[in-house]
């Protein structure tokens, strides 16, 4: 299976090769993948996003700011394995979808995971992403910086080439957090 959005770079003790790149870079260099386009589209994303998630949990080793042994990561995996995939559509009452956003979700509120279309017009890979981080927010809450890390943790951890840099990569000071865990990883 593939996943999504921008993908990081090269960690050599392990073997974790993903790129971070923007959105139109993933999308052109997964223009031949198959979209996410309905619900099945959007629980096989779910699917792919927990199998990376279960990757993480085997074989992570940073821990810095987290809870030890991936139990943040367990956690993630097991809120996610519970959660609804909803499809917002343009006529919903809650209509939190805008021409920015793709996803969304509430915090510790609940198990749904809500969709955009315009995630659905994406590769299932790019949608497995935006999943992580959403439901990131069912074990981090509202803070959207650390549920970029667990995103961007997991996304090393997976076997795809790509992962899309979020519209938190800057504001959060993703980059340096890639790079101090790219160095750890390298060290052990």
């Amino acid at each position: 299976m593939r996943i999504l959005l921008i993908f990081f770079l090269l960690l050599s003790s392990q073997s974790f090769a993903v790129d971070f790149v923007s959105e139109k870079k993933a999308l052109k260099l997964l223009q031949d993948a198959p979209k996410t386009l309905d619900l099945q589209g959007a629980r096989e994303a779910q699917a792919l996003a927990l199998d990376i998630l279960k990757k993480t949990i085997e074989q992570n080793t940073w821990s810095a700011g987290f809870i030890a042994d991936n139990a943040i990561f367990k956690r993630l995996h097991s809120r996610l394995a519970k959660a609804n995939m909803i499809i917002e559509l343009p006529h919903d009452k809650l209509r939190f979808c805008d021409e920015n956003t793709m996803a969304y979700a509430f915090g510790h509120i609940g198990n749904n995971v809500y969709l955009c279309l315009r995630a659905l017009k994406q590769p299932i890979e790019i949608v497995a992403q935006i999943i992580i981080h959403e439901s990131a927010h069912f074990v981090v809450g509202t803070n959207e910086c650390r549920a970029t890390n667990l995103e961007v943790l997991a996304m090393m951890n997976s076997d795809l080439p790509y992962a899309i840099k979020n519209g938190y990569w800057d504001r959060c000071k993703i980059l340096r957090f890639q790079q101090r865990v790219s160095r750890y990883m390298s060290e052990k």
